[in-house]
């Protein structure tokens, strides 16, 4: 054994292309006489080898792994047999400066039983191994089984103590009648502990006894089923009888009083603007005049608001009638002076997600007409003036883009309905959106930045101006919002003042087109 274990190097050598008997053969002058000799030996050893293989590996495939001990002290015995005769070999060839082509076949041979013996040994391995990943699952499978098994003892212990608590309170009620009100309130009580303790035990035995096995491959995956929420009754005032908290039934009911704002805002007639263009940039003379005309029209004009805009380089003045009178007297008002303009109420707007950056906003019109066929039958020359696409929001750096488009009422009440459409080879979740602004510089609602009057920034954390919310050095505490003080930032959707900007968006947007019929 000592000699085959100081000639290691040499095994391998003789092992691999590259070894020490290639280097001896290049430098014999008899290299290809030994080769064309050798290569039919050669070949039909390896192919005996081979089907050897793949034999065992069938028989492998076909038989329960275990740990079987004479195949594995056979295994030794070869190996030392296969060093033994090595070491004879070597030793028979010391002395001489080149190797024989009977040497040459000496060591082809050992290779090819050393070969042989590896891929038995792999073969043993993965059989070991097997067993041992089925003894894992069988240890953990009977460890779910004990722990199955307590959970149930605790179930009836618990069950025990309350028939107990159940018999105990009938026996109270023979006393006497200041001992039975008294023990009475007792045992209700105890009743009602052991009560919630039952429950919190079975939980935990149901949640151990629903777990699944499931294998993967060759490893065993323990998924564990999610607990399913109880409803607890007569337990403490702040849960409701469906078992829900009261903080989650307001915050269901504050969202549903939302709904119900919103809807009704939509049901009424949208606010009617009149524009008036300022002639010589003097606003004061414009509004003296215009206010002339509708008092002669009127005799009590009722103006909801009024506001001067900038549109590129034209001054604008913003009027809204607050009653019908008014209304119909800026209207009569239009026919007569041209400079006075009622401005056409907006269509509903929605944002189209996920749409294939390479659509053109024609392209994407025609696709939701063409594709959707639940928005009803409409034209195709038609489909950009119901649908137009406005502009992108969301993230600029990926393979779709969000669309905001402007629709005509009934197909925008569709689409809501429909919450998916198709556009090209995407479908697309569709969500209503409100057209308002908010300015980044003041963070103030009804304008944008490049018309606003402030010159420092208003951080959306903290709420103070002359720096960013990146810069504050208050982002330990909580948040304040700059618009209304609540504790969120400034474009939070609980901010009082972004819902009063939501509800400005509905009432100038016509949810009920009287020409939706083509």
């Amino acid at each position: 054994m000592e000699i085959g274990n100081d000639y290691t190097g040499i095994i391998h050598s003789a092992s691999t292309s590259g070894g020490h008997v290639r280097k001896m053969m290049e430098r014999s002058p008899e290299n290809d006489t030994i080769n064309s000799d050798n290569n039919e030996d050669v070949t039909l050893t390896r192919k005996k080898r081979k089907t050897s293989t793949e034999t065992k590996l069938y028989a492998a495939n076909t038989t329960a792994p275990g740990f079987r001990q004479e195949i594995a002290l056979k295994h030794g015995k070869k190996a030392r047999a296969i060093g033994v005769k090595l070491s004879e070999i070597l030793v028979s060839e010391a002395g001489k400066k080149k190797i024989s082509q009977a040497t040459l076949k000496d060591f082809q041979t050992v290779k090819d039983e050393y070969q042989d013996l590896v891929d038995e040994l792999i073969l043993e391995n993965a059989l070991l191994l097997g067993r041992l990943w089925e003894a894992r699952a069988a240890e953990e499978a009977k460890e779910m089984e004990i722990n199955q098994k307590r959970a149930n003892i605790k179930s009836i212990s618990a069950t025990t103590q309350l028939i107990n608590a159940d018999r105990n309170l009938d026996d109270d009620m023979n006393n006497t009648q200041v001992s039975k009100n008294r023990r009475r309130k007792n045992a209700l009580k105890h009743k009602k502990q052991v009560r919630i303790q039952q429950d919190q035990v079975e939980g935990i035995a149901e949640e151990e006894a629903t777990t699944d096995y499931n294998t993967d491959g060759d490893f065993t995956v323990v998924r564990k089923k999610r607990k399913k929420n109880k409803k607890t009754t007569n337990v403490t005032s702040d849960v409701t009888s469906g078992g829900e908290t009261d903080a989650s039934s307001n915050r269901r009911t504050q969202k549903q009083a939302r709904i119900n704002k919103i809807n009704e805002l939509k049901n009424t007639e949208p606010q009617k603007v009149f524009t008036v263009e300022v002639k010589n940039n003097d606003v004061d003379v414009t509004r003296k005049n215009i206010w002339a005309d509708i008092v002669k029209k009127t005799g009590a004009p009722k103006i909801a608001r009024s506001a001067v805009t900038q549109k590129g380089e034209s001054t604008i003045i913003n009027i809204i009638p607050a009653d019908n009178d008014t209304y119909q007297a800026l209207k009569s008002i239009t026919e007569e002076r041209p400079d006075v303009q009622l401005k056409p109420s907006k269509w509903p707007m929605v944002m189209i997600y996920d749409v294939d950056k390479d659509l053109t906003p024609d392209e994407i019109s025609h696709n939701v007409i063409a594709q959707n066929t639940s928005l009803g039958n409409v034209l195709p020359e038609r489909a950009t003036v119901l649908l137009k696409p406005l502009f992108k929001r969301g993230p600029r750096d990926r393979e779709t883009v969000w669309w905001v488009c402007e629709v005509r009422p009934d197909i925008h009440a569709k689409l809501l309905i429909a919450g998916r459409i198709y556009i090209g080879m995407s479908n697309c979740r569709v969500a209503e959106y409100f057209d308002f602004q908010q300015c980044f510089t003041c963070l103030k609602y009804g304008h944008r930045e490049i018309f606003c009057k402030e010159t420092t920034m208003t951080c959306t954390h903290c709420g103070n101006k002359g720096h960013k919310d990146t810069a504050c050095n208050k982002k330990e505490e909580p948040p304040k919002c700059a618009n209304c003080g609540g504790k969120h930032v400034a474009h939070s959707k609980l901010c009082r003042e972004r819902r009063k900007a939501i509800d400005n968006a509905v009432r100038r947007t016509d949810y009920k087109d009287p020409t939706c019929q083509d």
